[in-house]
């Protein structure tokens, strides 16, 4: 929501982002990266951290990483299809790493995702909540300007993100 002006002006190379729903923006491409299942999770030591339902969680407050409408606020989905008042949102940050440094440091709760809990530092910090309700998947992409060719440092670092998510994708 927030870099998709900045590409578009030509500000930024490229950045990597859940696909939205709707309809595509034709001015760029995206590759997908990976898919991930969504995951409740928590600061570690949370009172909620071991709840197994999304009923034990619709009076918490929650941390999502942008507007609603955007794979960032897809609590907000989740809650709807439970059939619950919309959640208690305490913050929005511009993405999924501001939200989960915010989950860290507070009782908030977030929807991330899985693939992102498997990094080091994040497993150390958050857990994740053992729900058994559903919850969506995104796929994650790298967005380009249509036929606008990268700088060979951006090509360099688009490449390097493509490994990545192939190591993540094989784990």
């Amino acid at each position: 929501h927030g870099l998709a002006p900045m590409l578009r002006d030509g500000q930024i190379d490229f950045f990597i982002s859940p696909l939205p729903a709707g309809p595509a923006d034709a001015q760029f491409t995206a590759r997908t990266l990976i898919e991930s299942q969504m995951v409740l999770v928590a600061r570690r030591e949370h009172p909620l951290a071991r709840v197994r339902s999304l009923q034990a969680v619709r009076e918490a407050r929650f941390v999502i990483g942008g507007p609603r409408g955007q794979p960032g606020a897809g609590i907000y989905g989740v809650f709807e299809e439970a059939g619950f008042a919309p959640p208690q949102v305490e913050i929005q940050t511009e993405g999924l790493i501001d939200s989960a440094a915010m989950v860290a440091g507070s009782d908030c709760l977030a929807l991330l995702p899985a693939a992102l809990m498997r990094s080091g530092l994040l497993r150390e910090r958050l857990v994740v909540l053992p729900v058994a309700d559903p919850l969506p998947a995104y796929e994650v992409a790298l967005f380009e300007r249509a036929q606008v060719p990268h700088t060979r440092a951006a090509d360099a670092l688009a490449t390097q993100f493509e490994r990545e998510s192939a190591y993540l994708r094989g784990q």
